[in-house]
């Protein structure tokens, strides 16, 4: 292979790391040992899909820290974490899911070849 070609080659975690703290600090905190995902004021001043988004970028970022075994999360688990209704989380993942989100048999998750990309849209929508 040549040295022009393998410029192309990234690790996926490697990217995702580089861009999860500029687009979650100040938003959320990750609980080291259990992984769990805590809401710090800045995510209040989000829209919902962005606290959505934020939330499921923290569980991608919990996994990538090994401390949390998946970055897949319920509608319900999303809306109980942050204190928000159950049906309006659910039409939020509905929309991203042509986006950033995926859905999977246990829920759904930021997979980490779109993590970048999230946090992109993350980042772009706290700068307005």
């Amino acid at each position: 292979m040549g040295k022009e070609l393998r410029s192309l080659l990234v690790s996926a975690e490697a990217v995702a790391e580089d861009t999860l703290v500029g687009a979650l600090e100040g938003a959320v905190s990750i609980i080291e040992g259990s992984g769990e995902v805590m809401a710090l004021a800045g995510l209040s001043k989000m829209d919902l899909s962005s606290q959505v988004i934020a939330y499921l970028l923290a569980l991608r970022a919990a996994v990538i820290m090994q401390q949390r075994q998946s970055a897949e999360a319920s509608p319900q688990e999303i809306a109980t974490a942050l204190h928000l209704d159950v049906q309006r989380v659910r039409e939020s993942l509905s929309r991203l899911k042509n986006t950033v989100v995926a859905k999977t048999d246990n829920g759904y998750q930021i997979p980490i070849i779109r993590t970048h990309m999230a946090c992109e849209l993350l980042t772009s929508k706290r700068s307005k």
